[in-house]
């Protein structure tokens, strides 16, 4: 199952996380020191079944300790999960199993350390527990309907002991039906004379008795179910700072390895079987099984880690498993503990992050990774992550701006504790997560590492700004604009590669953020839409900012019209809005949608793009191709 977002309410420092939806690939929680970022990852650990994974009183919030905690995460069902979860099933006919796929649940772990599933209408908590409790509910009714006439029989003929006096069946105590009520019957039944009645009793009893077993059995489908659902729920793997028994041991006995976290993860990652190692009757055998893993393992992890040329080798030792680092041209080995601590944590990083993908479907979160390393490392590491989410969804947070790639800020959620809005000028206690354009005025220390990254190269000390930075007015036409890229051929995308969109939150925000731009040197151009308030923002930089009038961008220089219009009308009604083509045929894209929405709708678009699961028309590649022509043009 897909994780699409999750929520966190009463745990240490949050009071209530607010809904977090997580990017396609890597999701970044971004924020300063002591904001909770920790936190929202201790909790999502939490989320994982067994006892080590218990909620405890130490989980409940300081401030409130009365107040109970709860994660919920919300999934997508793929279509191998739907096969899995309906296989023994019997499904109504004319199901419309890619609507129940597209429609999310929600699974949510309580303080009680249990699990509810709650999901619409029309999503396949339906088919696995709705309908099966109404199926009880209604084979229960039916059995507290025929109760009281199985009862008059007895009182009728004196029989006394009836059991359930003044008692309904319900859900909770059904169990009781085949326990103690059937069998009191039985015992009872023959006291009552060999009439009609008697042979109405027996018809009520037997009645009873299967509507009974067949509760029974749904009960027990019920319970199969929710098994199902176990076993498709990710692990919410959490890798944190490094520790010494993360490290790979210089020697270690093969008994011992057998045991030995890293080594397992080393294992696993190249295929070691230590079982079949130990159990080879030569050491040529053994030496030939570890000269090929240790090929295997040392070219990949070169390609990870390129600060330094460094091998990494395991050999034989008698008994003994040896694994050593070997610098370029030297024959001298060199132990773990013997080489710094960034290296240390990248390689314990490594050997986690490549064995969960391996062997599980994980969710893998990393807390503040390359703590240790130095910030050029951190690309590697980034890298590593990248290439890791094509598996597996990846999490991790950062205060960073080495780990935020500038091209991909929508990974990005702020992490702020005790946030005051200007909005309202109240006060939001406790740790919240937020989109990166939902607070106009959000914590100018978060954004410190999303600022740095759009705008300092690193490579130069922060000394020289990066050029090419591109403002637009709003998520939605950061999201658009990163579609369009993808629209375009090769050698018109290499020229644009180097383009930052740096999404604000309104046309009224540009000229702030541009101040700023100039007041650091920084490169920039804006894009506006071409209505009233985008005009006046253009005069406003061009009049009071001295801004050069061609960095400053209409999306049309005529009618009015916003980046949505960029699309044609048919491929914005097939591909955004899923409608027919010809819908609101007469009115501009950027008119259909309120404002409110524009954001979603933009995102999943540039998602659908990205995933190449659409093709745009000719005529919405040229919009895009135009604009994209006069960016360039500003160089020139």
């Amino acid at each position: 199952m897909k994780l699409l977002s999750f929520r966190i309410k009463n745990f240490k420092s949050i009071l209530d996380s607010g809904e977090c939806s997580l990017a396609s690939d890597i999701t970044v929680l971004a924020g300063k020191n002591e904001a909770g970022k920790t936190v929202v990852f201790e909790a999502l650990e939490k989320f994982n079944q067994g006892d080590d994974y218990n909620f405890n009183e130490e989980d409940q919030p300081l401030e409130k300790p009365d107040l109970e905690p709860e994660v919920s995460l919300t999934f997508k069902v793929d279509k191998s999960d739907f096969n899995e979860l309906t296989a023994d099933i019997s499904l109504p006919k004319k199901i419309n199993k890619d609507a129940i796929i597209d429609t999310p649940i929600t699974v949510t772990k309580n303080f009680e350390n249990t699990y509810t599933i709650a999901g619409p209408n029309g999503s396949i908590r339906n088919l696995l527990f709705t309908n099966n409790k109404k199926e009880r509910e209604k084979k229960i009714e039916e059995i507290n309907k025929n109760l009281p006439t199985l009862k008059s029989i007895f009182n009728k003929h004196g029989v006394q002991g009836f059991p359930l006096e003044d008692k309904n069946v319900d859900l909770e105590n059904i169990d009781d039906i085949k326990i103690s009520f059937l069998p009191q019957i039985d015992s009872h039944i023959n006291k009552i004379p060999a009439t009609e009645e008697q042979e109405k009793a027996k018809e009520l009893k037997e009645k009873i008795r299967k509507l009974s077993d067949e509760i029974e059995a749904e009960k027990k489908q019920y319970d199969k179910n929710w098994e199902k659902i176990f076993k498709l729920l990710p692990n919410m793997v959490l890798f944190e700072a490094f520790d010494k028994e993360d490290a790979l041991p210089f020697e270690i006995g093969l008994e011992e390895a057998k045991k030995h976290p890293s080594v397992q993860r080393y294992c696993t990652i190249s295929g070691l079987d230590l079982e079949k190692l130990t159990n080879q009757d030569t050491t040529q055998k053994k030496l030939s099984i570890i000269n090929n893993v240790s090929a295997t393992i040392e070219g990949d992890f070169k390609d990870c880690w390129k600060q330094d040329k460094i091998d990494l080798r395991v050999s034989l030792n008698g008994e003994s498993l040896v694994f050593a680092f070997y610098e370029k041209g030297k024959k001298q080995p060199f132990r773990m503990e013997q080489r710094s601590k960034g290296l240390q944590w990248f390689l314990a990083f490594y050997l986690l992050m490549k064995a969960e993908v391996k062997e599980y479907k994980s969710i893998l979160l990393v807390d503040e990774p390359g703590l240790f390393v130095h910030a050029q490392a951190q690309n590697d590491i980034l890298g590593v992550l990248s290439k890791l989410s094509k598996e597996n969804q990846i999490m991790i947070t950062t205060h960073s701006p080495y780990l935020i790639d500038p091209k991909r800020l929508d990974r990005v959620r702020l992490v702020i504790k005790n946030f005051k809005s200007n909005k309202d000028n109240k006060t939001r206690k406790g740790t919240k997560i937020y989109s990166l354009t939902a607070e106009p005025n959000i914590d100018r220390v978060t954004l410190i590492p999303i600022i740095t990254a759009i705008g300092l190269d690193i490579t130069k000390q922060l000394t020289i700004a990066n050029d090419n930075n591109v403002l637009v007015e709003g998520i939605s036409d950061y999201y658009y604009l990163l579609a369009g890229l993808r629209m375009v051929d090769g050698s018109m995308r290499k020229k644009l590669e180097k383009l930052h969109f740096i999404p604000l939150t309104g046309a009224d925000n540009v000229p702030a953020m541009v101040s700023l731009l100039i007041g650091w040197f920084l490169d920039y151009r804006v894009i506006l839409d071409t209505d009233e308030k985008g005009r006046n923002v253009k005069s406003i930089l061009e009049e009071k900012l001295l801004v050069s009038p061609d960095r400053v961008i209409l999306v049309n220089n005529g009618e009015e019209r916003t980046t949505e219009d960029l699309l044609s009308k048919s491929d914005f009604n097939k591909f955004v809005l899923e409608k027919d083509a010809n819908y609101e045929k007469a009115k501009p894209n950027s008119q259909v949608i309120p404002d409110s929405n524009k954001a979603p709708f933009a995102k999943k678009f540039f998602e659908k793009i990205d995933k190449k699961e659409i093709s745009v028309s000719d005529e919405t590649r040229k919009n895009f191709k135009d604009l994209f022509d006069k960016l360039m043009k500003v160089d020139e």
